[in-house]
C-alpha cells in the first residue's frame, strides 16, 4: 500500500469505508437533504426514514445530519 501512496504522491488512502469532515463533497442538492433531514429530526416525536439505493450516501447523509444537531 505504501508504494501505491507514493507511487501517486498521496497522503492518505483515498478511499474508506467511513468518511468524516471534509472528507465529504456536499453537492447543493445533498445539503438541501440534510437541511431537511435536520428539520425533520429536531421536531417533537419525529419518525424520520431515509432511503435510497445501496451506496447512494444514506448513512454519510444521516451522520452529517446528526452531527449538525448536536
Amino acid at each position: 500500500m505504501n508504494s501505491y501512496l507514493s507511487h501517486f504522491g498521496l497522503n492518505k488512502a483515498p478511499f474508506s469505508a467511513h468518511v468524516v469532515g471534509t472528507n465529504v463533497f456536499v453537492a447543493p442538492q445533498v445539503a438541501a437533504v440534510i437541511a431537511a433531514l435536520k428539520k425533520a429530526l429536531l421536531t417533537e416525536d419525529a419518525v424520520v426514514c431515509l432511503s435510497g439505493p445501496v451506496d447512494s450516501g444514506k448513512t454519510t447523509i444521516a451522520k452529517r445530519a446528526l452531527d449538525g444537531i448536536g
